[in-house]
């Protein structure tokens, strides 16, 4: 990507998505991220595979059942009892961000992260960032080289 397409915050993303795929998302460093703690404020996502098992009414009691315990550590006396309840937290559950970056970082994270390799979490959160860049400037989606979350992945060419 040329100099000037690698320069400045001028694209910005809201991201909602689960703590484990965040983990990923976290590695770019070109960026600028501003972070909320984690919490379980926002829900948690239930993964289709916990869906296609029929374990998924086995699954949200779990996860209510974090989200219970969290809560009484936060509310516990001790002046790091909110910080302490964050390592209870299950992955699950949605984390806010917002991502600052130029136009190469959303190119480079939305074809890095789309790939049928990587989590379904990521993938959309970058075919998201590619379809809001191109939404808005609909001459750059040329450049994006984007692999479409909505097509069947098959397992056996990841």
């Amino acid at each position: 990507m040329l100099r000037p397409f690698s320069a400045g915050q001028q694209f910005r993303f809201d991201i909602l998505m689960d703590i484990g795929g965040f983990r990923d998302m976290h590695r770019h460093r070109r960026c600028v991220q501003i972070m909320k703690d984690f919490t379980t404020v926002h829900g948690f996502d239930t993964p289709a595979e916990v869906e296609a098992a029929g374990s998924r009414s086995e699954y949200e009691t779990a996860m209510r059942g974090a989200e219970s315990a969290v809560l009484k550590i936060a509310s516990s006396r001790g002046d790091e009892a909110a910080q302490n309840a964050q390592y209870g937290i299950p992955l699950g559950f949605r984390k806010r961000t917002l991502f600052k970056m130029d136009f190469a970082e959303a190119v480079y994270i939305s074809e890095l992260r789309t790939t049928p390799a990587g989590h379904t979490s990521y993938r959309n959160v970058a075919y998201a960032m590619y379809e809001a860049v191109a939404a808005k400037y609909p001459e750059l989606a040329k450049y994006f080289r984007v692999h479409d979350v909505r097509e069947p992945v098959d397992l056996l060419k990841r």
